[in-house]
Order: C-alpha cells, then structure tokens, then sequence
C-alpha cells in the first residue's frame, strides 16, 4: 500500500456522515487503517452495519483502493446476495433433514400451574 493511500483521510471519500462519525468513534480516519482491519471487526463498532460497510466498501473500489478480489465482494453485498432471505432459505433443508420428532415446538409445561 502506497503512503498516499495510507494516509488519505476517509473524509475525502464522500462517504456518508454517519460512516465517518462510527469509525472517528474509533480512532479511524484514514484509508490505510481501513483496509488493514478485519471486515467483522469493523462490524463490531457501534453504529456500523451491513449498509455502513457496503457504503464504505462502494467507496473504496471506486477510488481503488480495494485489493483484486474484494471488489467482487462490494458489488456481490450490493446486489442483495447474502440477505436474511439468502440465510433462511439455506437453513430449510437442514431443518427438514432433522429426524422426526425433532425441531419441533416444545408446549410449555408451566402453563397449567399458571391457571390455577
């Protein structure tokens, strides 16, 4: 990485006020320290989802300052793929392949005592 893209400060980037305003939370305001961190750590800051992520991630492919491979990855999230859908519907058929009985919805039993 390139001392100038190593310190160029994220503000440049035109990135959302309330991306900024999470990673300043932290201590990030540079490009270099962005690339350098674990995607599920920047996950882990207050107030920095998905979106603020895919905001980010948009903003340094088009500058880019991504590595080769993580472009894809950018454009994969803002295509909608690896939505809570996506995620449901990949659990159906290991819940369907659970042995009967199992997986089922338990009645809770303290409901008679709370009648009386």
């Amino acid at each position: 990485m390139s001392p100038e893209v190593e310190s160029k400060p994220l503000a440049d980037l035109g990135l959302p006020p309330r991306v900024l305003n999470a990673l300043k939370s932290r201590g990030i305001e540079r490009v270099g320290q962005v690339l350098v961190m674990d995607p599920a750590d920047l996950l882990s800051i207050r107030n920095f989802g998905p979106q603020s992520k895919k905001d980010l991630w948009d903003k340094l492919a088009e500058f880019g300052y991504l590595p080769s491979g993580e472009e894809g990855e950018a454009a994969a999230e803002s295509d909608g793929s690896g939505d809570t859908l996506d995620v449901l519907e990949d659990m159906v058929p290991a819940i369907s392949s659970l042995p009967s009985g199992e997986g089922e919805l338990l009645e809770d039993e303290d409901e008679d005592d709370d009648q009386s």
